[in-house]
């Protein structure tokens, strides 16, 4: 964290709390009118983003979570609702949380960009697919960690 201020070595390890950018800065002694902006200045820094990236790279090599766990664990999930269906939102839910540390969250908006460019049929018939996934497992709605948008696409909230 060389060549960095005081805050900015603060923004770093509050960052890496819950990925929020604004509450870090103002968790790291910004102004809060300013947060906003701040954050995603911050974000941009050169500095900052490879301290971050650097310390989140420490914390997968101590905690041995990384996105291959996460994606086997994930298909463990997937496995086990084949097999023998039953409430699993809690630990999907805790699987998303960790996919959020991992940085894996922000294919959704690649998928949502995919979905756009679709022919309007295929688009929303993936969309309809989806949420019937969601209310047949029962995990977007009652882990109350999703949000449904109007068009019926279910995203994580906080990964936008």
């Amino acid at each position: 964290m060389r060549g960095m201020s005081v805050k900015q070595r603060l923004f770093v390890e509050e960052y890496l709390i819950n990925l929020n950018a604004t509450q870090a800065a103002i968790r790291a002694g910004y102004k809060e009118a300013n947060a906003n902006q701040i954050g995603y200045q911050l974000l941009h820094k050169a500095s900052v983003s490879e301290a971050i990236a650097e310390a989140k790279a420490r914390r997968s090599e101590r905690t041995a979570i990384t996105q291959d766990y996460v994606l086997q664990k994930l298909k463990r999930e997937i496995e086990r609702e084949i097999d023998t269906p039953g409430p699993n939102a809690a630990r999907v839910s805790a699987l998303k949380i960790l996919a959020q540390h991992l940085g894996m969250l922000h294919e959704l908006d690649s998928v949502e960009k995919l979905l756009s460019r679709l022919p309007a049929e295929l688009s929303l018939a993936i969309r309809r697919g989806l949420a019937t996934h969601y209310e047949r497992n029962g995990s977007a709605e009652s882990s109350g960690d999703t949000a449904t948008h109007t068009n019926g696409f279910h995203r994580t909230n906080g990964a936008s």
